[in-house]
């Protein structure tokens, strides 16, 4: 069954402010196709940046994505790629997978499909996770393989 769309709308920027008139997120996308059997938008080339975290903002990016009705979900889809910038210390992580479900306003992100995390030090692997941005925690659900290299230790060996 082929459902229609009510409207299309090409280079489209959303925001969503906190109560203080501070950007918490921006989505932007080259297309947008709106259903109304459903209220659900269906995006082409969607990137997603938070700025909720202190820390860092977060940037995703995937062919396409879902949203619902009230944009309270995100569902990124194809070539899903998610950046949090380097920030102290810390190295830029990247997270690789086919599917991310994406609540902005909990700051939560999860997979059931295989997913690949990488910085400067580590690499993991697994198959589903959990993501907390904003208490910086990752569950991961199974087959889990990581690889850390430190690089005090490859200092020493010189």
């Amino acid at each position: 069954m082929l459902f229609r769309s009510d409207f299309i709308v090409n280079n489209v920027v959303a925001r969503r402010l906190d109560a203080n008139g501070n950007v918490n997120h921006t989505l932007y996308a080259s297309k947008m196709t709106h259903f109304p059997r459903d209220d659900s938008p269906h995006l082409v080339s969607p990137r997603f940046i938070s700025n909720a975290s202190a820390n860092a903002p977060v940037t995703i990016t995937s062919r396409t994505a879902r949203v619902s009705s009230r944009g309270e979900n995100v569902y990124f889809e194809d070539d899903v790629r998610a950046i949090r910038a380097a920030y102290d210390n810390r190295s830029e992580l990247m997270l690789e997978t086919s599917f991310l479900h994406v609540l902005p306003d909990e700051s939560i992100a999860r997979t059931d499909r295989p997913v690949t995390i990488t910085d400067a030090h580590t690499v993991a692997t697994a198959i589903g996770l959990e993501l907390n941005s904003e208490d910086r925690t990752v569950k991961f659900l199974s087959h889990f393989r990581g690889t850390y290299h430190d690089p005090a230790r490859a200092e020493k060996r010189r």
